[in-house]
Formats: structure tokens, sequence, C-alpha cells
């Protein structure tokens, strides 16, 4: 027993200091709320969850999902489900390796002061405002950076997004809302503007059966154009008047006569194709980006249910 004890305890005091050790282990069980692989999830961790909420600035937002600020604060199930979500990423940080160095935290700290238009000093000022520390704002931001390092080798490098894609997506979130846009081939016959009478003549003959490229080379005023060719125009590149009278004729029918600055018209349709809204390419980026957020929370979602699958997870 000698060789056991240390010559500074009698015997009394150390069986002492096992009861006492063996308390402090059994109050460790009492508040660990669950274990996840080598880590556990304590009472007051959930507490810090709280505190972290109220403080915008100490919750990432990259593993926030669908869940709100108020579930975060108050609900235990979406904490918990939160808390491991945190630790499926860092345990898989360590296992990788992915740390950052304290210069590196540094930078990126100066960096979101530049974009916010302040200093580094006034940036720690004013996250100190909302009773967060400089080392505990450098290790948020460490942890973030070395996360968002994991996510993107794991799902955003992974994701790649083609113009089709883009389409089905729109396509699918606003197509019902949408009026159908078309692309039309026109032809026309043009008649100066004091000429209703032979533009009647013109309109007769057609309804008989006579050939438009007859009647254009017969009447039209505009022989520059190939058999009175114009061309193609998408909904909304034309006159209002002209699309309105083409929208509701077929394929190599003709108008009736439409009136405009320039004379009298007789249109025919060549051609007629269903087209994406003329407004998509200006929408076009800020639609793949949605498509990219979309994907990216799916996947990340994805990624951690499956790191879940994998991990040893307990409850107490």
């Amino acid at each position: 027993m000698k060789n056991l004890i240390s010559k500074n305890y009698t015997f009394s005091q150390f069986l002492a200091l096992i009861f006492i050790s063996q308390v402090c282990f059994a109050e460790l069980i009492e508040k660990t709320v669950a274990i996840i692989n080598n880590d556990a999830i304590l009472k007051t961790d959930l507490e810090k969850l709280s505190i972290r909420v109220s403080k915008e600035a100490m919750v990432d937002d990259l593993l926030m999902f669908d869940k709100t600020s108020e579930q975060l604060k108050k609900d235990a199930n979406v904490q918990m489900d939160f808390l491991i979500d945190e630790k499926i990423l860092d345990s898989e940080i360590k296992r990788q390796n992915l740390t950052v160095t304290s210069e590196r935290v540094d930078q990126e700290i100066r960096e979101i002061a530049k974009k916010n238009k302040i200093s580094k000093e006034e940036l720690i000022q004013a996250v100190g405002q909302q009773g967060i520390t400089e080392s505990d704002y450098q290790n948020f931001i460490k942890t973030r950076i070395e996360r968002q390092s994991l996510i993107e080798q794991e799902i955003t490098s992974k994701i790649k997004i083609t113009d089709e894609d883009v389409i089905s997506f729109y396509l699918s979130e606003f197509g019902k809302g949408l009026s159908q846009a078309f692309e039309y081939g026109i032809a026309h016959i043009l008649i100066r503007k004091d000429s209703l009478p032979e533009a009647e003549a013109a309109l007769a003959e057609l309804k008989k059966g006579e050939k438009f490229e007859t009647i254009v080379k017969k009447y039209s005023e505009d022989q520059s154009s190939n058999d009175g060719v114009l061309g193609a125009f998408k909904s909304g590149e034309f006159s209002k008047e002209f699309e309105d009278a083409v929208r509701s004729i077929q394929v190599g029918d003709f108008t009736s006569i439409i009136r405009s600055k320039n004379g009298f018209h007789i249109l025919k349709l060549t051609s007629k194709k269903a087209v994406l809204d003329p407004n998509f390419e200006s929408k076009k980026e800020q639609l793949k980006a949605q498509l990219f957020d979309k994907i990216f929370k799916k996947q990340l979602k994805n990624w951690i249910d499956q790191k879940k699958d994998e991990s040893f997870i307990k409850f107490n």
C-alpha cells in the first residue's frame, strides 16, 4: 500500500479522494446529454447555444437549414439536432486535419471589417457590444473557416449547374405564372396608307387561294425582302398590333388588314415556336444563384445525414 499512496496522504485521505473523483465523474455523466463519436454534448452546451443565438454573430447559418432563431433558442430537439450537426462537421475537420492558422483567422476578420467599411478594431468593438469577447469571436471565425473549407471540398466543388438546369428550374418555379412566350416567323404585304381599296383587293385574292408570294410581288410596296419575309420576332420584340394579330392564327395562315403609320399590312405566319420568357436572360444569373443555393442546402443536409448514419450517437 505504501507503494500506491503518496507520502503526502494518509490512507483515509486517499479513500476520500477516490470518492470525490467518483462523484465528479457521476456529475459529468449526469450532465452529458449525448455522445457523438469521441465528443460529448453537455447540458451546458444547450444553455450556451441559447446565448449564442441571441448573439447573431456567433451562429453559423450554414447549419440552420429550415430552423428559425426562435426554435434554436427554445426548442430542445432543434437545439440538439443543431449541436449534433456541429459535432459531425467538426469531427470530420479533425479527421481530415483541416485546421487553419491564427494568421488566416486574422486575415478573415480584417476582410469582414473591410466589407463593412470599418476597421478591425471597430469590428471587435461592435461584437463586444453583443457581449462577445475577441477570443470567442476569433474561435468562431476559425471554426467557420474550417467548416467552409470542408464544405467546399465535400459539397460545393461537386455542384455543376448547366444552362439546361437553370431553364428547367425557371419553368418549374415560375412557369405556371407566366404567359406563354413564342418566336414568330413573319412575312408581310405592305400597301401605302392611302390605298385601302388596293389592300382589300389583295386580301380578297388571298382568300380565293392565291399564293402569298404572288400577292407580295403584285401589291407590296416593300420589295426589299424576299417574298415579303420580315424575319423572326420573339414576344415583345415587335408591335402589339402585329403580335395580337399573329397570335390567334395558325402557321401558314394570314391576318386581316392591319393599319400602321406606314400603311396597310397583311401578315403571314411562317413559323411559331415556344421560347422562354424574354426576361429570362436578364434573370439568368439570379436564377442560377437560387438554384445553386437550393442544391447546396440539399446536398449538405444529405452529406450530414450520411455522416450521422456512419457515426456513433448515443443519447442519455
